[in-house]
């Protein structure tokens, strides 16, 4: 009985199969799950070109895997290098403008120091100045030393002279003027006696007028007192003699103004001697 022919579809189907059971696709494995068909050359052939095949695959895969694996790790290395260089330019910039800040504080240092130099030579041309000043003071002093040291003899001698002169002109002078204050307080305290007897004089005329005074108005009092004490009957008869005409026309009230004219000649002796 001829073998049946084996393709190479069913050979690599089988070897799937086998796979899938977890077993290893060997050549007895296949045929036996190609129920022993076919030549073991031929299964042998496509067995080998299939495991050939999945091997390729497999390398394919792995350099894939790999190759994403290494792009991945490119692009987080290109990351981290961008934000490193990032960093890095912020740095510059900043180191940039403290260069900058420092090569303008440099111009500044500079300026100044130039302004410095030119103030020291100038301090320094007076200094030379007021050092030939002071020699030729010195000099001069010297000179004027020299000079004072030879007239102060002389000046010494009529310092002296003029000193003399002096005290004999004050002690004449302060007996001119004991005797002219001795003249001014013998003639002050004359002076000051009459003023003191005028004084007294006036303090007594000054008294006696007081006293007359008070005693006019003391009798000017006495007078009013008694004018009064004597215009009052007066008054009161006036008063009653314009009440009488005012009342003229009504005869009722004469009567009542007969009774307070009698009370009123009544009672006045009595207002007299209290006004007294």
């Amino acid at each position: 009985m001829p073998k049946k022919i084996i393709s190479k579809q069913q050979v690599i189907k089988a070897a799937q199969i086998v796979v899938a059971n977890n077993l290893n696709p060997t050549l007895v494995a296949v045929r036996k799950q190609l129920n022993y068909c076919g030549s073991d050359s031929t299964i042998h052939k496509y067995l080998s070109q299939w495991k050939t095949e999945c091997f390729k695959n497999m390398l394919q895969e792995d350099c894939k895997e790999e190759n994403r694996q290494f792009s991945q790790e490119v692009n987080e290395l290109e990351r981290s290098l961008k934000l490193e260089l990032h960093k890095q330019i912020q740095h510059n910039e900043e180191y940039a403008q403290e260069l900058i800040h420092v090569e303008k504080t440099i111009v500044a240092l500079k300026e100044e120091n130039h302004k410095l130099q030119a103030i020291n030579q100038e301090l320094q041309l007076e200094l030379k100045e007021a050092t030939s000043i002071k020699a030729t003071l010195v000099q001069v002093n010297q000179e004027i030393q020299h000079k004072l040291e030879q007239n102060d003899n002389k000046v010494i001698i009529q310092q002296q002279q003029l000193i003399a002169t002096l005290q004999a002109e004050l002690k004449e002078l302060n007996a001119k003027s004991m005797k002219v204050m001795q003249e001014i307080s013998s003639s002050g305290h004359e002076v000051l006696m009459q003023e003191k007897v005028i004084s007294i004089n006036l303090q007594a005329k000054i008294d006696s007028l007081n006293k007359e005074l008070l005693e006019s108005n003391k009798q000017l009092n006495t007078a009013i007192l008694k004018a009064q004490v004597q215009t009052q009957p007066l008054l009161r008869q006036i008063d009653w003699q314009q009440k009488m005409i005012q009342t003229y026309i009504d005869p009722n009230k004469l009567q009542q103004l007969e009774e307070e004219k009698s009370r009123a000649t009544f009672n006045s002796p009595i207002e007299v001697s209290c006004g007294k």
